[in-house]
């Protein structure tokens, strides 16, 4: 049962907020801020260990970010209109 719980916990915060949410939020304003950065500097695709945890601490910090927006966003919108 632990072992379940490890792989949704480990899909749902490594996959979902880290890469889709901070990977994504963070190249796309980027991106529109005019810094030409590819996915594979903001995974931390390079061989050094200190780049990889760091551009995976600033997409974590985005991805909560986001995900918070996106729930007070819709609990706003679903009470609203109740």
């Amino acid at each position: 049962m632990e072992m379940i719980i490890g792989f949704f916990v480990e899909v749902f915060f490594k996959r979902l907020i880290i890469r889709f949410l901070g990977v994504g939020t963070r190249y796309f304003f980027l991106n529109l801020l005019g810094k030409k950065v590819s996915l594979n500097d903001l995974n931390g695709k390079n061989n050094d260990i200190a780049s990889q945890f760091a551009q995976d601490f600033y997409n974590a910090c985005v991805g909560i970010g986001v995900l918070a927006l996106l729930l007070f966003i819709i609990g706003y919108l679903f009470f609203r209109s109740g």
